[in-house]
């Protein structure tokens, strides 16, 4: 502009009328005000090779955000920031660049370079901040009016950099509160130390995706606050966070990614979310006719929601004693207790025994417990309870939108009541501590005790009819079994035909040993067994030992009567579930025999064995890890339980070809359901 400006400048002047003159004067003054005005007017995107100065700013192009230097508070210090253009009070910041590395005078300099590396400088020439983007052809940047700012290609409008990727105290519509696991890029909000120093402060509010995921706020490393497991609409422990015609709130969870985030639904009303420097984490709202931002929620908002107030078992309520333990349960040491020392929590009267009778007790409008070592399936109601059940280390579940069946195991921390909303969980009990005049849900569970005793009775029942019916036949099959010694395995041929059975009932063919890969290192190859039947390999208990981190309690899937299983990863990178046994025949042989009846109980409705492990008094199957399934892993569990319950005992009697040939029936049938 300025160079334009000469132009006329040095061609008006060559006439000699002095109304010439005046004109050209008039003229000069024209495009030099215009030129300035050009200039002045702020755009939203900056080229490289372009400068933003201290007193100029970009702003987007709806006018919703503007980005410029500023200082905040009482502060003398210059920083590069964004915030809401014309939304009064003055400067709402919502994001900072430089918040480590101020700025000391009004010299600061904003460059794009040609390779694309957006930097702030001093007025020394030294970078403050950067984007480090290098290599990018054509770079521009933009302000959106989302309030992003994005560094991409000009051409194909590729996103290399952006300001949503690297929150600081503010949570924006459409940005992401999460973690991708591709890259292990985190994004969370970090305080400010004070309302005038952006500088990163003492409080974090940060998604733990491990788990069910939650968010938590927290002190350095200390938990403030719990948001609780995602419902389907919101957190369990936020039970005013309720869709409606002005926020949409959502969260995201599968292998790449965990995240939350938000949409402001109507154009009059804008939100968002702050933790404060005083570790508070706060929405705030303005719409058009109240001209200002209003408090929204906040959280810390009372003493039930501070982390684990009343420690472990216990439930937190504003309506009554703060603390009081959950039913079955007593202080863990009543004279703090009686002094509202809460701290210790709570214990069982009585320790659960994996025994008949267990049951429930049901308990609504609750914040749900921390769920860092909670497991999240797909079963139903029914589903769940009876998995809980069945599952010695399983103390409650819940039945939760958007998380399925969530089940828990040791203490539940972090409880408490709403007087509306929340969320509903069933808490086990022994049948000594059940009060069926406080647990809604306690009566059912007998009745379930007796039908599945029922079941297993009736297969034992039905074995050995079966039996007795086929020996009165007089057939050659049962005369076989009878000339075999207990505990003996069975021949190839009475395998091989078990299978076909299997096959031609379910219309498949299906191959002994065909899928299995496996590692060198992870195997003991001189120790495989399966002979014409398909190959099992022995795995090292060292190599299960890494693989389930020392079968570390994190690891720790559930606990039936017959081992633990435990969740792993084998050097190759896939995963495995361990089962460890007891209760087991010590005999590797007899061991063996019996995997080889259930390496031939395939089928795809049933868990696939991937091996085995026999050392010392180790006694480990290795199976495949499907994660959120349960109609598999239920029908597994009862086949299992059936050949290491039952089975003993008719093995003694030679009787394991007709219980073979009996269970290769019952996978088929649920096909049909």
């Amino acid at each position: 502009m300025a160079k334009d400006c000469s132009v006329v400048v040095a061609v008006g002047f060559r006439g000699s009328d002095p109304w010439d003159k005046e004109m050209i004067v008039v003229e000069l003054f024209l495009v030099l005000a215009i030129g300035a005005a050009v200039h002045g007017q702020p755009g939203d995107t900056v080229a490289p090779n372009q400068s933003l100065v201290d007193g100029e700013t970009l702003i987007s192009a709806g006018g919703a955000f503007e980005l410029g230097f500023y200082s905040p508070g009482k502060s003398n210090f210059r920083y590069l920031g964004i915030w809401y253009k014309n939304i009064p009070p003055d400067k709402t910041v919502v994001w900072v660049a430089n918040r480590d590395t101020p700025l000391t005078s009004s010299s600061g300099v904003l460059n794009l370079t040609e390779g694309g590396n957006l930097m702030l400088l001093n007025n020394s020439g030294i970078i403050l901040w950067s984007t480090g983007t290098t290599n990018v052809i054509n770079p521009v940047v933009q302000l959106l009016d989302s309030g992003n700012l994005v560094l991409m290609e000009s051409a194909s409008k590729i996103i290399l950099w952006q300001s949503f990727d690297h929150p600081c105290d503010t949570l924006l519509p459409g940005m992401k509160l999460g973690i991708n696991f591709g890259n292990n890029f985190d994004k969370y909000l970090t305080s400010w130390k004070s309302d005038s120093d952006p500088s990163p402060g003492d409080y974090t509010y940060k998604m733990d995706p491990y788990g069910v995921p939650e968010v938590y706020l927290r002190k350095d490393d200390a938990i403030i606050y719990r948001s609780g497991p995602w419902n389907g609409h919101g957190y369990s422990g936020r039970p005013e966070m309720q869709q409606n015609d002005y926020f949409k709130f959502e969260l995201i969870a599968n292998q790449d990614v965990v995240y939350y985030t938000f949409e402001d639904l109507n154009s009059s009303v804008r939100s968002r979310i702050v933790l404060s420097s005083t570790g508070e984490i706060q929405r705030f709202v303005w719409y058009r006719s109240h001209h200002g931002w209003s408090l929204f929620w906040w959280k810390p908002e009372d003493s039930c929601d501070s982390y684990a107030t009343c420690g472990a078992n216990g439930v937190c309520s504003t309506t009554s004693t703060p603390c009081q333990c959950l039913t079955g349960f007593v202080p863990k040491a009543e004279t703090e207790w009686k002094l509202r020392n809460f701290v210790g929590g709570c214990v069982r009267k009585t320790n659960l025994g994996c025994q008949a009778g267990d049951g429930f007790c049901k308990l609504q409008n609750v914040k749900l417990p921390e769920t860092s070592h909670a497991i999240s399936s797909d079963r139903t109601l029914e589903g769940c309870d009876f998995w809980c059940l069945s599952n010695c280390s399983c103390t409650a579940y819940s039945i939760v939108d958007g998380s399925g069946c969530l089940t828990w195991t040791g203490d539940l921390i972090d409880i408490r009541t709403f007087t509306e909303g929340g969320d509903t969980i069933f808490v086990r009990l022994s049948a000594s501590d059940l009060d069926c005049s406080k647990c809604k849900h306690c009566q059912k569970r007998f009745g379930l005790v007796i039908a599945v005793s029922s079941v297993l009775g009736f297969l034992l029942l039905f074995s050995i009819c079966l039996f007795l019916w086929l020996r009165n036949r007089g057939r050659k099959q049962v005369g076989n079994i009878l000339e075999q010694s207990p505990g003996s395995s069975m021949t190839n041929t009475k395998i091989e035909a078990a299978q076909q059975a299997m096959n031609q009932e379910t219309g498949t063919t299906h191959i002994v040993g065909t899928e299995r890969s496996t590692t060198t290192s992870d195997v003991s190859h001189n120790t495989t067994f399966g002979g014409g039947f398909g190959i099992f390999p022995s795995y090292n208990l060292s190599t299960i030992e890494a693989a389930t981190y020392d079968f570390s309690n994190d690891n720790r899937l559930g606990e039936g009567a017959f081992g633990i299983i435990y969740k792993g990863q084998l050097g190759d990178g896939r995963k495995i579930a361990v089962k460890r046994m007891k209760h087991l025949p010590c005999n590797p042989d007899d061991f063996k025999n019996e995997l080889s009846l259930i390496a031939n109980l395939q089928h795809r409705n049933l868990v696939r064995l991937l091996g085995y492990c026999i050392e010392g008094n180790e006694r480990m199957l290795i199976l495949e890890y499907i994660e959120n399934r349960s109609l598999d892993t239920f029908i597994y569990g009862l086949v299992y339980h059936y050949y290491f319950t039952i089975l003993p005992v008719i093995q003694s009697y030679g009787w394991m070809d007709i219980v073979a040939k009996y269970a290769t029936a019952i996978a088929p049938a649920i096909d049909h359901h």
